[in-house]
Parts: C-alpha cells; sequence; structure tokens
C-alpha cells in the first residue's frame, strides 16, 4: 500500500519542481530619453542575481529571467540607472535620462601623486621634494 502511494506521490513532487523552475522571457527596447536613439551595448540584469545581457546595435534586448525574478535594472555609460518591476508583463521598453556629475580634472603622474590642472594648460608642472618623499620611490626615474 505504501509503495502505491509513494510512486504517485514523488512524481507530483518531481513535475512541480520543474514547474517552479521555469524561466520566462522579456524583451524590449532602450532608448535615449533626450534624443530617442537606440542605445546599443547597454546592460540589462536581473537585479539581486547574475543573470543578465547586453542591447544589440538597434538597442533591442531579450532576457530569459527566472520566474522568482521581480525587478530589472538597466544602464548605460552616462546615463541613470533605471530599476523597472517585472510585473507580469513581457516586453518592457525603457527610456535612459543623462547622468550630469561635475568632475573635478585631475592628474595623476606616475608617482601616484594628483595635481590640479593647470588653468592655461600648459604641459609644464612643479613637484616639490616632499611630494617625491611622500610617494615611497627611491629615486625620480624609477
Amino acid at each position: 500500500m505504501i509503495k502505491k502511494l509513494l510512486v504517485p506521490i514523488l512524481l507530483l513532487f518531481c513535475c512541480s519542481q520543474l514547474v517552479v523552475a521555469q524561466n520566462k522571457q522579456i524583451s524590449g527596447t532602450i532608448t535615449s530619453a533626450d534624443t530617442s536613439e537606440f542605445l546599443p551595448g547597454a546592460t540589462v540584469s536581473v537585479k539581486g542575481t547574475e543573470v543578465g545581457t547586453s542591447t544589440d546595435g538597434a538597442g533591442k534586448y531579450t532576457l530569459s529571467v527566472p520566474s522568482t525574478a521581480t525587478t530589472l535594472v538597466f544602464s548605460f555609460i552616462g546615463l541613470k540607472t533605471v530599476e523597472e518591476k517585472i510585473g507580469g508583463r513581457s516586453v518592457i521598453n525603457v527610456a535612459l535620462t543623462d547622468d550630469v556629475l561635475q568632475l573635478e580634472t585631475t592628474i595623476v603622474t606616475a608617482l601616484g601623486l594628483k595635481g590640479e590642472r593647470d588653468k592655461f594648460a600648459s604641459s609644464i608642472s612643479t613637484l616639490k621634494g616632499t611630494a617625491v618623499a611622500q610617494s615611497g620611490e627611491t629615486g625620480v626615474l624609477n
């Protein structure tokens, strides 16, 4: 009697595991919000996992995501990263906006010292002996 019950229960358990492990396909297009141009090479990934892909030359992507996934992360260099909830959608199109940051221009020398860029764009810089001593180098020509 136990053997007759054990086989159907194991079969039901195995089938339920296959249903849970199914992935779903999500596709879409990533564009620039400012210019409406396609973004080739943009990154699409499932938040909290290593599952991801890049867009093709037309800004299109297709990604197989686990059924447990809830959020996609869209990113591109120089643009703000966007997180989109998946919900029941199979097509997710995203427009990324500019991420403008003000960065100071610094020069990193071979000795690992930082200096402010000359305001007149000259190629001559001044380096004090104490800065060389702080770098830990034994000589200038190393």
